[in-house]
């Protein structure tokens, strides 16, 4: 039997009393790390058969975080709830010195109805605090990144059209649709980012650290498709025409292959299926001369300032085709 302070305790498994195993512990590790006599402890299994003990924490939050606001403008103050959010603390206080004013609460009310579990829980003259009130137990992974998977590709789909139509108030709806993505891609962030804080929030989820971890890297991915996609819809507004018939066909298309590229990784992934993702990665290798032949083609038009305009959409293309193949290789790695 073999025991070290500061790396893995070997142990043995014994019987006692033909009913129970016991597992000794080394008394000076256990002083380390506050485990004595009467401690209650978690014993969490994974799928990859690593046992993780954990002692039962009473007070059972991951933290609060209090945001100074005082002098800070609503963009600044976005960005540091946020950053909150994602990190997964349980509470937000938003707190001002001067006194809470309506751009603070306006961002309050934003984070209540753009970041999926935060709500208002108190408002007074010097704070707003929110609280994430949705349980881990209800929070799946694969479903969120489904859904994810789901607004992305329908988006980038009306990005296309608006542009082969040049339909700017299309376009316009387009940029409100990345908000939701955006909402999606937070949550599962959120989540994955506690359960590598907590592993009781991993054995909430109900996930091994392989999925989790494979649900954030898809949902990250698909959040870049949906910034390409709000790039592609920026163009429609911005076009003094609709392209010609035929560019246009190219161009829907190509976004259409571009798309099944992402769903075939990303399903492939949430799935386990490899055959899938063998199947989008080849799709994508085909889609690479064709991407290549229309950049060519619209670089002897650069002249045509509606021919530069839709290079930008050729590149937003391109990139969406890459996210896809960044899956494929996270699938590849597991």
């Amino acid at each position: 039997m073999s025991s070290s302070i500061d790396g893995p305790s070997e142990r043995k498994v014994q019987l006692t009393g033909g009913s129970t195993y016991t597992v000794s512990l080394p008394k000076e590790w256990a002083d380390d790390n506050g485990v004595a006599v009467g401690t209650r402890l978690y014993l969490y299994p994974h799928r990859d058969r690593s046992l993780v003990v954990r002692p039962v924490d009473d007070g059972d939050n991951l933290g609060r975080k209090r945001i100074d606001a005082y002098g800070v403008d609503e963009a600044a103050l976005w960005d540091r709830v946020t950053a909150a959010y994602l990190a997964g603390n349980d509470a937000i206080e938003i707190r001002a010195n001067g006194g809470i004013e309506p751009v603070h609460r306006r961002v309050a009310r934003r984070a209540s109805t753009q970041l999926a579990g935060l709500e208002v829980l108190e408002e007074s003259d010097s704070h707003v605090e929110l609280y994430d009130v949705l349980e881990t137990e209800q929070v799946s992974l694969s479903d969120a990144v489904e859904q994810c998977l789901t607004v992305t590709l329908s988006m980038h789909e009306e990005a296309v059209e608006t542009v082969v139509e040049a339909d700017a108030d299309r376009a316009s709806l387009v940029r409100d649709v990345d908000d939701d993505v955006d909402r999606l891609f937070a949550l599962v962030a959120r989540n994955f980012r506690r359960s590598l804080a907590d592993i009781e929030e991993l054995h909430r989820l109900g996930v091994s650290r392989e999925a989790a971890f494979a649900s954030y890297m898809c949902a990250r991915q698909l959040e870049r498709v949906g910034d390409h996609a709000e790039r592609i819809a920026a163009v429609a507004g911005r076009l003094s025409a609709p392209p010609a018939e035929d560019l246009a066909e190219r161009i829907t298309d190509l976004g259409g292959r571009t798309r099944a590229v992402v769903d075939g990784t990303v399903g492939g992934v949430l799935e386990e299926d490899g055959t899938r993702i063998e199947r989008a990665r080849s799709q994508a290798d085909a889609l690479d001369a064709d991407l290549e032949a229309l950049d060519r083609d619209l670089y002897e038009e650069r002249a045509d300032e509606d021919a530069y305009l839709l290079s930008d959409v050729h590149d937003a293309l391109v990139r969406t085709a890459a996210h896809g193949r960044n899956v494929a290789e996270l699938a590849q790695r597991r």
